[in-house]
């Protein structure tokens, strides 16, 4: 994703995002399941509402 789309959507914790993902990739022995699983229940939903209105903008 660009800087821009990121700056103009600063409501998204996009830190967090890549934060994360790093995790999966380098740590991926360490992950916490559970932790997986409240992502999944609650950013991700919240996440996919931020993209739909994104792509309506």
């Amino acid at each position: 994703l660009s800087d821009e789309l990121k700056t103009a959507h600063p409501e998204i914790e996009w830190h967090r995002i890549a934060a994360f993902r790093n995790v999966l990739v380098h740590d991926y022995l360490g992950v916490d399941v559970e932790r997986i699983w409240d992502i999944t229940q609650r950013d991700v939903p919240e996440l996919k509402r931020a993209v739909l209105v994104m792509l309506e903008e």
